[in-house]
């Protein structure tokens, strides 16, 4: 191709040589420009591709996530209702449960009550009775025990009274009989020592005076 142009170039005419570039040039460009639009063709059509497929993916990567989004939703919605619904199931059983704990253990208690009231008022009720009947023996051992100790009282007061006035009467007849006598033998006495011989002494004679209780 060199060689023709350099051929054409010393050989031809300068019109020819002008055409020939024109030619030349012109073809050029055509080419230039059918491969430039080519090009662009090819580019733009891969461009339009790339944007389509880029499109397809990204349309089916968001279908993609909205359908995992969509059944992640779901499934949380559905364990969060399955959670919550058990939850509920085991408050509900708990409730129950401490509810009827609640019941046995209220009644446990007031039954232990009502029972320590009965023992309580049983034990009372012996407890009295058992010091009634301790007060009542008390009571009359008091009143046998002052009996008998009045009774004896009044015996050793009568016994009493009896030797006090036997007593007194003995003295007193003891007393009348000294009395007695002794209104008797001094007489004797004052004329024995009137009448007394003259020597002194003791005169054994006075022992023998008899002094007769009757």
């Amino acid at each position: 191709m060199l060689i023709l142009n350099f051929f054409f170039f010393f050989l031809v005419d300068r019109r020819v040589r002008m055409y020939c570039i024109y030619s030349v040039y012109v073809l050029y460009i055509q080419r230039v420009c059918t491969v430039y639009t080519a090009c662009m063709y090819c580019i733009y059509s891969v461009y339009v591709l790339y944007i389509q497929r880029v499109c397809t993916v990204y349309t089916a990567c968001m279908y993609c996530i909205y359908s995992v989004y969509v059944l992640y939703i779901q499934r949380v919605c559905t364990v969060y209702t399955a959670c919550m619904y058990y939850i509920y199931s085991v408050y509900v059983l708990y409730i129950q449960r401490v509810c009827t704990v609640y019941t046995a253990c209220m009644y446990c208690i007031y039954s232990v009550y009502v029972l320590y009231i009965q023992r309580v008022c049983t034990v009372y009720t012996a407890c009295m009775y058992c010091i009634y009947s301790v007060y009542v023996l008390y009571i009359q051992r008091v009143c046998t025990v002052y009996t008998a100790c009045m009774y004896c009282a009044h015996s050793v007061y009568v016994l009493c009274t009896q030797c006090v006035c036997t007593v007194y009467t003995a003295c007193m007849y003891c007393v009348h009989s000294v009395y007695v006598l002794m209104g008797r033998s001094v007489p004797q006495l004052v004329e024995a020592l009137r009448y007394k011989s003259e020597g002194c002494g003791f005169d054994s004679r006075w022992c023998h005076l008899n002094f007769l209780l009757t």
